[in-house]
């Protein structure tokens, strides 16, 4: 929702940028296999629960709330794959769903990329 200036290059390659963020990556395939529009709490519940099971971390909840509103879901939001409503708190797909999950290699919430400088 901020469309303050249009994404540049293709969706794909778009996406390939925003995938080398695990928590962005995440984001894209949770809402991938939902289909639907989810709150922010919803997400962060998601992705505490994925990083206590997939990564090495002690990123508070509150930490991934931050992280998300502040920065993943508005830098997702630029790329038009998501529309973030942040007076709502509710997130949803921009583009076709099928259409975003082909473009995965694997299920973000099954074995994202490494992310090396262990940033939100």
């Amino acid at each position: 929702m901020s469309g303050t200036k249009p994404p540049s290059g293709s969706a794909s390659d778009r996406l390939d940028r925003l995938q080398t963020t695990p928590r962005r990556r995440f984001v894209l395939s949770y809402l991938t296999t939902r289909r639907r529009a989810v709150t922010v709490e919803e997400l962060v519940t998601a992705l505490d629960a994925w990083e206590r099971v997939h990564r090495d971390t002690d990123t508070s909840r509150e930490q991934h709330r931050v992280g998300l509103r502040q920065v993943h879901l508005p830098v997702i939001d630029e790329a038009d794959l998501v529309s973030f409503d942040s007076d709502a708190d509710l997130v949803d797909l921009s583009v076709d769903p099928d259409r975003l999950s082909s473009l995965f290699d694997a299920p973000a919430h099954a074995n994202p990329p490494a992310e090396s400088n262990g940033a939100i």
